[in-house]
């Protein structure tokens, strides 16, 4: 997720608490992002080893097929 997406979201987030000032919406957006900083960083460590795994099944595919 882009940066601009997670910011997105959460002003989505922080869109929910009504009635809050538009300083505690900013605060809740900040905070929304600092928590959600850690899940981006290991959806992002997943999908390089998604792609690791995906070229090692490949060449273990042409490996079986020429032996």
């Amino acid at each position: 997720m882009t940066k601009e997406e997670l910011e997105q979201e959460a002003n989505e987030y922080a869109d929910w608490f009504w009635g809050a000032s538009p300083s505690m919406m900013k605060a809740l957006a900040n905070a929304y992002i600092k928590g959600a900083e850690p899940r981006e960083k290991r959806i992002a460590e997943l999908e390089k080893e998604n792609v690791e795994l995906k070229t090692l099944i490949e060449k273990m595919k042409c490996t079986a097929t020429t032996d």
